[in-house]
C-alpha cells in the first residue's frame, strides 16, 4: 500500500488537512489517521482495518501496484468519447483578467442578464431530473 501521489496536504488551524485531487477527496485528519499515512510512507505495512479501507476508497491510499495516473487517462478518455454524456460550460461573465496572449475571445466586457441567469438556472434544473447518471 502506498500513499496517492495526488495528495495535498497542509496544517490550518491545527488541523492537518488532506485533499485529493484526482477523487476530489477532502478530510481532516485525526491522529489514528496520520499514524497510518507516517507508517505506509516509511514503507511498513499496515493493517485493513475501518479506517484503512476507507481511506482507501476516498482515494488517499492505495495499492502497490496501483497506477493513478493510467487511471485518470482512462478517466479522461471515457470522458472524451462517451456520447451519452452533455457538457456545458456557462459563463455568467466574460470579465477575465487573466489576459492569455493565446486566447481566441479578446478582451470583449459583459455580464449576462438576470433573465439569462435565470432560465440558464432553471434550465439546468431539468436537466438535473430528466438526464441519468
Amino acid at each position: 500500500m502506498k500513499e496517492s501521489r495526488y495528495n495535498i496536504s497542509v496544517i490550518y488551524n491545527g488541523e492537518h488537512l488532506m485533499f485529493n485531487s484526482r477523487t476530489i477527496a477532502t478530510a481532516a485528519l485525526d491522529r489514528p489517521a496520520l499514524d497510518i499515512l507516517d507508517t505506509v510512507r516509511q514503507g511498513n505495512e499496515v493493517k485493513e482495518t475501518d479506517l484503512v479501507k476507507e481511506m482507501k476508497r476516498v482515494g488517499f491510499l492505495v495499492d502497490d501496484a496501483t497506477d493513478e495516473l493510467q487511471q485518470l487517462e482512462m478517466n479522461y478518455n471515457l470522458g472524451k468519447y462517451e456520447k451519452s454524456g452533455l457538457g456545458l460550460v456557462i459563463a455568467p461573465t466574460m470579465a477575465c483578467n487573466f489576459a492569455c496572449p493565446y486566447c481566441f475571445e479578446g478582451t470583449q466586457k459583459g455580464i449576462m442578464s438576470k433573465e439569462l441567469q435565470k432560465k440558464s438556472f432553471l434550465w439546468r434544473q431539468i436537466l438535473q431530473r430528466t438526464v441519468k447518471t
